[in-house]
């Protein structure tokens, strides 16, 4: 990654790696001074970082079957589903559950998720205004655990994925 420094504007390389909750911190090639700043991510590597903290996460509970990452109007941006479902079938069930994500959310201002049944599957939808993304889990038996949805809602608000945590 590119960097450059706050006192003399000098371009310096920062390993991915030497970014930590956000911030860039590193010391000057050409004048030493230390810089310390927070950078925000862009949409993709939002996404890139929303998968390595979400799927260990959803993939470590066994009743959840699958989930993903929807941004309308027609674009899959994760999936870790199923085999037998198409994607044709993911975006029209996308579709169908962000109106009645979209219905709830205009009666209930504050809503964190919308929980659905369906024969023996639970459809839970989160969404996320910044990224304009929603992100739809597939369980089976029971509704996610308020522990669960508590670090899903966290995982996939705005401020975690901008690299602050």
């Amino acid at each position: 990654m590119i960097v450059f420094c706050e006192e003399c504007g000098q371009k310096n390389i920062l390993p991915q790696n030497r970014l930590v909750k956000g911030k860039a911190r590193f010391t000057c090639t050409d004048c030493g001074f230390k810089n310390a700043y927070m950078l925000t991510l862009n949409r993709q590597d939002r996404m890139h970082r929303l998968n390595e903290k979400l799927a260990p996460l959803l993939k470590s509970d066994p009743l959840i079957l699958g989930f993903f990452v929807f941004q309308p109007p027609n674009e899959i941006i994760l999936q870790h589903l199923p085999d037998p479902l198409t994607e044709n079938d993911v975006l029209t069930l996308a579709r169908h559950l962000i109106q009645g994500y979209n219905l709830g959310s205009d009666q209930f201002k504050n809503i964190e998720a919308l929980t659905l049944y369906i024969g023996d599957k639970i459809l839970t939808v989160f969404h996320n205004a910044e990224l304009a993304a929603f992100l739809i889990i597939i369980s089976k038996e029971t509704p996610l655990s308020d522990d669960l949805k508590t670090k899903v809602f966290r995982l996939f608000s705005f401020n975690s994925l901008k690299g602050h945590g």
